[in-house]
């Protein structure tokens, strides 16, 4: 079992995927549902890394995920337009941040 999961069981074979505990990024809390569907657009626009790293935390069962800059580049790059609420609201944590560190703060 990978993380109370069986190994043979995919990201996108997770029954409610959308009901379960959400996953701590980048401060905010995100639904493993809401997180693949951030990472399924992260890989379709070519950010598989930062993907990756979304994907594995599900499979893992983590319940935080670190960063990278790179990460959260990507990330404000896809999401113009959030889908959901809590994905907007990852944007917004991501843009203030990016705006503190492009400002010296």
């Amino acid at each position: 079992m990978l993380g109370g999961r069986s190994p043979s069981t995919g990201l996108y074979d997770q029954p409610d995927a959308d009901k379960n505990p959400g996953v701590e990024i980048a401060g905010t809390s995100v639904r493993e549902g809401y997180l693949l569907e951030l990472a399924t657009i992260l890989r379709s626009s070519g950010s598989d890394e930062a993907a990756g790293r979304l994907a594995d935390a599900i499979l893992a069962d983590k319940k935080r995920v670190n960063l990278s800059v790179d990460d959260r580049e990507a990330i404000l790059s896809v999401l113009f337009d959030p889908p959901n609420s809590e994905l907007a609201a990852l944007r917004g944590v991501l843009l203030d941040r990016a705006w503190r560190h492009a400002n010296g703060l």
